[in-house]
């Protein structure tokens, strides 16, 4: 007998997940297409699929759409999981679980435009400094200040920071060898002086509370305690650090991890840094990823007071180089006859 559609769906999102398990894709990629596929199953589950169905359509998928928007996801959200759904299809067609993939163009939702909330330079400045109260994170607060730096100067992603071991810094090079970032992209991160500095001290004051210091293969930040090398911080523990520390410096509340790295990228912009410099140091695939995040972030008062400076300096080069060719003033000696030939065979040629 036939296998159901909602049997091969299972089939297939059992195969698939295996699949991108032990194919490098980092376990942040792996729990986020699990999450949409869970949503797609249960979407199944209170749906009654036709028996004569062989495969899935845009209809089920625009069901399935309206079937999230109840309750409720996110527009930009539903747009997202549409793409880990389309992805998956296509797999499956390929794997012979099906002969079509039901995520079409049409099915996307025009998104919303993200408002993104990040700290004004004053602010970062005041992040970057560090001062807090002595008596606020009397035990982690080295660490802690080492966390936010990196994430702030060195735009690192949550996950990216929270696989680092000691050995991906290099203090010499100045950067830190970010080894799987993104769709298992390896790169090469800044490591500003604030930031090196604040490991330092974050080495240093380890060490004297643990009695030992943390080896070369030991995660850079550990577990909640810090006392388990092997255990790394988790992304809601990096979270809650981030939130507080920044809150309680600043009084900004509501600032995550991924906010730091829209504000590393608005540091370096202020630096003068182009926008490729930029889409490689954040590890970006496509510049057009850069230009489309970091274009509403960038300083546009920053931006059109250089262009108002460029036009100036413009303009004084151009008055400069008219002066330059002008003739000498009334009271030079009169061109010789060899500077008179001279000047005629310029014009001629």
């Amino acid at each position: 007998m036939d296998k159901t559609l909602k049997e091969r769906f299972l089939e297939a999102k059992e195969t698939y997940l295996s699949d991108i398990k032990i194919s490098s894709k980092s376990e942040h990629t792996h729990e986020k297409y699990l999450l949409v596929l869970n949503h797609f199953q249960r979407w199944m589950d209170g749906t009654e699929l036709s028996d004569k169905d062989t495969d899935f359509s845009p209809l089920h998928v625009i069901q399935f759409k309206q079937y999230l928007a109840k309750i409720p996801v996110k527009i930009n959200t539903i747009y997202h999981y549409l793409i880990v759904l389309h992805t998956f299809f296509k797999w499956s067609k390929r794997a012979g679980f099906f002969s079509e993939n039901p995520v079409t163009e049409d099915c996307f939702p025009a998104t919303e435009e993200i408002k993104y909330d990040i700290l004004t330079k004053e602010e970062m400045d005041i992040v970057v400094a560090g001062f807090l109260p002595r008596r606020i994170y009397k035990k982690t607060r080295a660490r802690n200040k080492a966390l936010v730096l990196l994430l702030i100067q060195s735009g690192l992603r949550v996950s990216e920071l929270i696989n680092l071991r000691v050995y991906d810094v290099s203090f010499d090079r100045n950067n830190i060898h970010v080894v799987n970032g993104k769709g298992s992209k390896s790169r090469y991160a800044p490591l500003p002086e604030e930031a090196k500095q604040a490991l330092y001290e974050y080495f240093k004051d380890y060490e004297k509370q643990h009695g030992k210091a943390l080896a070369a293969t030991a995660y850079l930040f550990c577990g909640e305690d810090g006392s388990d090398q092997n255990k790394p911080l988790t992304r809601s523990g990096v979270g809650r650090i981030v939130e507080t520390y920044v809150r309680l410096l600043t009084g900004h509340e509501g600032i995550g991890p991924h906010d730091l790295r829209h504000c590393a990228a608005s540091m370096w912009d202020n630096t003068g840094a182009n926008m490729r410099t930029i889409q490689n140091a954040l590890g970006h695939s496509s510049i057009l990823t850069t230009e489309r995040i970091y274009v509403k972030l960038l300083d546009k008062e920053k931006a059109a007071q250089d262009i108002v400076t460029l036009m100036g300096a413009k303009k004084k080069s151009v008055r400069n180089e008219q002066e330059a060719r002008q003739e000498p003033s009334s009271v030079s000696s009169p061109p010789s006859a060899r500077q008179e030939s001279a000047v005629q065979i310029s014009f001629l040629n």
